[in-house]
C-alpha cells in the first residue's frame, strides 16, 4: 500500500512537471519578440491574464514592432518603460488593460481620443517625456482612469476641460512642469476642489518669474480682482497689472520694460 502511495504521488509530481513546462512553452509562443509575459490569475472569474513588458532587450520606437493581435484581450498591465516612443497609437483595443507604463519615452503631444482604445485603464503613467502639448479630447475615453501620471515633462498649459471625462480619477500628478500660472490656470486648481481629484508631489509654478517656485495651491489669483479685464491674446490670458506707485503702463508691455524710446 505503502509502496503504491508513492508511485502515485510520483506520477503526479512527472504530470505536475509537465504541465509546468507545457506552460513553459506556451509562454514562449504567445509572448512577442523583445517581451517579457506573465500569467496573472483573476481577482474575480477564472480567466488569466497578461501582464507585458517591453523594450528590456531592444528599445522599442514604435508600437507596430510588437505584435498583440493574438493576445490584446488578454493583457491587463503594459509596460513599456524606458523606450524610444515617439507616438503612442494602438490600432487594435486593449479591452483589458488596466496599468499602462509610458513613462521614460520621447512623447512630445497627446492627441485627440490618444487612449480610445484603452476603455477599462485605471492607472496610466506618462511621466518623464517631452510632452508639451495635450489636445483637450485626449483623456475623452477614460472614464474609468484612477491615476494619471504627467510629471517631469514641458507642460507648460492646459485647456480648461481636458481632465473632465476623468470622472474617476483619485491622483493627477504635474509636478516638475514649467506651468504658467496666470488666469488661465485658476480652472486647475478649481476642479480639484470640486473633484477632490489629489494633486500629488505639490505642483509648482514655473512662470511668471514672480511667482516661479510658487506651490499651486498658493496661487492667489482672484476671477473677480485680477482676472475680470483680463484679454485674451492667441488663447494666452493677461493680466491687468496693478503697480504700488504711479505708472505708465503700456497693455501687453511688461512694467519693467524700458520705454523711454516710445515716449
Amino acid at each position: 500500500m505503502y509502496l503504491n502511495f508513492l508511485s502515485m504521488k510520483t506520477k503526479f509530481l512527472n504530470l505536475l512537471l509537465v504541465c509546468c513546462f507545457c506552460l513553459v512553452l506556451a509562454n514562449e509562443e504567445f509572448c512577442p519578440q523583445n517581451c517579457e509575459c506573465k500569467r496573472s490569475v483573476a481577482q474575480k472569474g477564472p480567466a488569466d491574464f497578461l501582464k507585458l513588458k517591453c523594450g528590456d532587450t531592444e528599445k522599442i520606437t514604435e508600437l507596430d514592432e510588437i505584435g498583440l493581435s493574438n493576445i490584446a484581450s488578454e493583457i491587463i498591465q503594459f509596460n513599456l518603460s524606458n523606450n524610444l516612443l515617439t507616438l503612442f497609437e494602438p490600432k487594435i483595443q486593449l479591452i483589458a488593460l488596466q496599468k499602462l507604463d509610458l513613462s521614460r519615452n520621447q512623447l512630445k503631444y497627446l492627441s485627440k481620443d490618444q487612449f480610445s482604445e484603452l476603455p477599462n485603464l485605471r492607472r496610466l503613467d506618462i511621466s518623464q517625456n517631452l510632452i508639451s502639448q495635450i489636445d483637450i479630447f485626449s483623456f475623452s475615453n477614460l472614464k474609468k482612469l484612477e491615476r494619471l501620471k504627467l510629471n517631469l515633462n514641458q507642460i507648460s498649459f492646459l485647456l480648461e476641460g481636458t481632465f473632465d471625462p476623468l470622472i474617476s480619477l483619485k491622483q493627477l500628478e504635474i509636478a516638475n512642469n514649467p506651468l504658467i500660472c496666470d488666469c488661465g490656470s485658476l480652472w486647475l486648481l478649481d476642479w480639484s476642489q470640486k473633484t477632490s481629484v489629489k494633486l500629488v508631489s505639490n505642483p509648482k509654478c514655473g512662470s511668471p518669474q514672480s511667482l516661479k517656485g510658487l506651490p499651486l495651491r498658493k496661487l492667489k489669483l482672484s476671477r473677480d480682482k485680477d482676472c475680470t479685464n483680463a484679454h485674451k491674446y492667441g488663447g494666452a490670458s493677461i493680466v491687468v497689472l496693478k503697480p504700488f506707485d504711479k505708472q505708465i503702463v503700456f497693455e501687453g508691455i511688461p512694467s519693467n520694460y524700458n520705454v523711454k524710446h516710445l515716449l
